[in-house]
């Protein structure tokens, strides 16, 4: 487990003391899964190439949040669930829906709901990385960026109950 994974760990001792966030190890089969439902190059999704997909730019950094990257974090933070509570609404995914957020600097992988994450996001998002929430079934994610950009989009391909071979619809 690295450095990462301990302090995340840490961070949301509380919500996964009370039963709110669990945790497994299989980034593996959870990158996979996100990586066969949306477009990827160079470890981060082409969101060009996801038709409809919602953007919430980066804020500006405030003096002195360059040195304590936690403050822009949680200065940021009800912005960012702002953007994907009405996301989610926009989309009709119910908050109390069962999620999983993933990073690429981490090897641990969180099992949630969507409300608890708006809740923590401003500890998951405190790391610098790609960070990934998904639906079991990968239908949609809203995807934080190492630059701090919030994208949201909804899997272009396949459709959902398709078969797929080779990552394309048949």
């Amino acid at each position: 487990m690295s450095h990462h994974d301990e302090d995340l760990l840490r961070e949301l001792l509380e919500p996964r003391e009370s039963g709110f966030i669990e945790t497994s190890q299989d980034f593996e089969h959870w990158a996979a899964r996100l990586g066969s439902a949306f477009p990827f190059s160079l470890n981060r999704i082409r969101w060009e190439k996801v038709p409809q997909h919602l953007v919430l730019e980066p804020a500006s950094r405030l003096p002195g949040e360059e040195k304590a990257p936690g403050e822009y974090y949680r200065r940021c933070a009800p912005r960012i669930a702002a953007f994907a509570k009405a996301c989610f609404q926009q989309a009709g995914i119910p908050l109390r829906q069962g999620a999983v957020w993933i990073g690429d600097s981490v090897d641990v992988v969180l099992h949630l709901t969507n409300d608890t994450f708006l809740q923590w996001c401003h500890v998951m998002l405190s790391y610098p990385q790609h960070s990934y929430l998904i639906p079991k079934d990968v239908a949609w994610c809203l995807n934080y960026t190492f630059e701090d950009e919030t994208f949201f989009g909804v899997r272009p391909t396949p459709t959902r109950g398709a078969s797929v071979v080779a990552g394309r619809p048949r």
